[in-house]
């Protein structure tokens, strides 16, 4: 991690609110400062979070062209590792059929057919249709996040993003991504935290 973010990180746990916060060439506000720049299911999903207030987690208007993980990170000079993909999978075995996410940190590869299909105990496991994504998440294509996914959905997120003070990831909207502290991931419904799901 560059020094400079360990210095933004460093203030937003001595603050313990954020308000203007700077990560590479993004600048962040709190959510309750920009609501409109999450999606409908993220938003009302952070909004039921009994011991967080909506200034702990962050927010910041992105130019859509820059959406990617990967492609984010060059163009916003983030540093790769506090980055996090999620990528929705579709699961089956016998006549079930059925859907997951996994978080896991930029640049990272998923053994789809191998790790994750025996994890979730399927016959089959492929990335989920494009189409069906969107009207299950009820978000946009390229900013799919973990925060606010139906509940009966596992959420499979790499240990390495909890220890994380901050971790960058979508808001639900291709315009914009959440800045959300990698302890509140492993609270999120049906999560399970899972070593080596990024490689």
């Amino acid at each position: 991690m560059s020094s400079s973010a360990v210095c933004i990180f460093n203030h937003f746990l001595a603050s313990g609110k954020i308000k203007v916060m700077n990560i590479g060439k993004l600048k962040f506000n709190s959510i309750s400062e920009s609501p409109d720049l999450l999606a409908d299911p993220t938003r009302k999903y952070l909004a039921t979070l009994e011991n967080v207030s909506p200034t702990d987690i962050a927010v910041a208007e992105i130019d859509p062209l820059y959406a990617g993980g990967e492609e984010l990170c060059a163009y916003y000079d983030v540093d790769p590792s506090i980055g996090g993909n999620c990528i929705v999978v579709e699961a089956k075995r016998a006549d079930r059929r059925w859907y997951a996410a996994c978080l896991v940190p930029t640049g990272s590869r998923i053994d789809l057919n191998g790790f994750v299909r025996k994890y979730l105990n399927a016959r089959r496991v492929s990335l989920a249709p494009k189409d069906e994504a969107i009207r299950l998440t009820n978000m946009e294509y390229g900013s799919i996040n973990a925060v606010g996914l139906p509940k009966e959905w596992m959420v499979l997120i790499d240990a390495s993003l909890v220890e994380k003070p901050m971790v960058i990831m979508g808001s639900g909207l291709v315009k914009s991504k959440l800045a959300i502290p990698g302890s509140l991931l492993k609270n999120l419904p049906n999560t399970e935290v899972v070593e080596g799901l990024g490689i």
